[in-house]
């Protein structure tokens, strides 16, 4: 008679399913608005809706990282669709960087 062991699922330790700290400095030290840097900084401490759109973008900036590496469980169109709307934000906020640097 053969005995057969369960297989018991363990946590892997590696695989950590909380989310780490955001980088609030993603645009500004990334190379997506490098020449930006400085005028980021500022505007990040004196117009609160770029202040808002900035962390709105690295919110969904970590969760897409999130998403596509298993921590956070979506879809492929899911994963698209953030996209998208990460990309109008820094759109958004490359307008306001154009206009305040003018």
């Amino acid at each position: 008679m053969k005995f057969h062991r369960k297989r018991v699922r363990r946590p892997n330790p590696w695989r950590s399913t909380e989310i780490p700290p955001f980088d609030t400095h993603f645009l500004g030290e990334n190379t997506v608005f490098p020449e930006y840097r400085d005028l980021i900084t500022q505007l990040k401490t004196t117009d609160s809706h770029f202040h808002n759109l900035f962390e709105k973008h690295n919110e969904l900036d970590q969760r897409i990282k999130n998403m596509e590496s298993g921590i956070e469980p979506a879809t492929h169109l899911a994963i698209e669709a953030l996209k998208k709307e990460k990309l109008a934000l820094k759109d958004e906020l490359y307008q306001i960087l154009r206009k305040a640097s003018a």
